[in-house]
């Protein structure tokens, strides 16, 4: 796979993921007895959620081994996110029939799709800064200058003697 192709798939791979744990992480975790429970969203997840894209938008923009070191944080945030997901389902089963009736003690609890698909999210944060940590050194950087390549940068020093002359340069 070409740098330029392996940039682009971990870029959309690490912003599809952390798109996916935004649009997952508020609505209900668990259902029981065909009833779907109110809360148990995970906003820590959403948090870091916005902390991968931020990372994103910084892999356009950093070299070398600073990819390296932003991709090793994507990687951190992608599993925090699963660990969070995970944790907090674990916790919220274990408490949620503590205080029932006997009867509603023995309906069973199930996950609903958003816990699966966050932590899909997850994972996919995790996976692009993965791929990021291991060739993002490799990767295109952006031009400092965004002028075309070729193509010779003006002076600023003459703009500010035209000034300085008393002439409009803009003109």
């Amino acid at each position: 796979m070409s740098d330029r192709r392996g940039m682009v798939v971990a870029l959309s791979v690490t912003a599809l993921g952390a798109l996916l744990v935004l649009g997952t992480s508020r609505p209900p975790r668990w259902s029981a007895g065909g009833a779907r429970l109110t809360g148990g969203g995970v906003p820590a997840a959403g948090a870091l959620a916005l902390v991968a894209l931020a990372g994103v938008g910084l892999l356009l923009l950093a070299r070398g081994p600073a990819r390296s070191a932003v991709g090793v944080l994507l990687v951190l945030c992608g599993v925090a996110v699963v660990l969070i997901d995970v944790l907090t389902a674990s916790a919220r089963q274990g408490g949620l029939f503590a205080y029932a009736p006997l009867d509603a003690r023995q309906l069973q609890a199930h996950r609903s799709v958003w816990f699966w698909l966050t932590a899909a999210g997850g994972v996919g944060i995790a996976v692009g800064g993965a791929m990021t940590t291991a060739r993002g050194h490799r990767w295109p950087s952006s031009r400092r200058d965004y002028a075309a390549p070729g193509q010779t940068l003006p002076a600023h020093t003459d703009a500010w003697t035209a000034i300085d002359r008393g002439e409009d340069p803009t003109l």
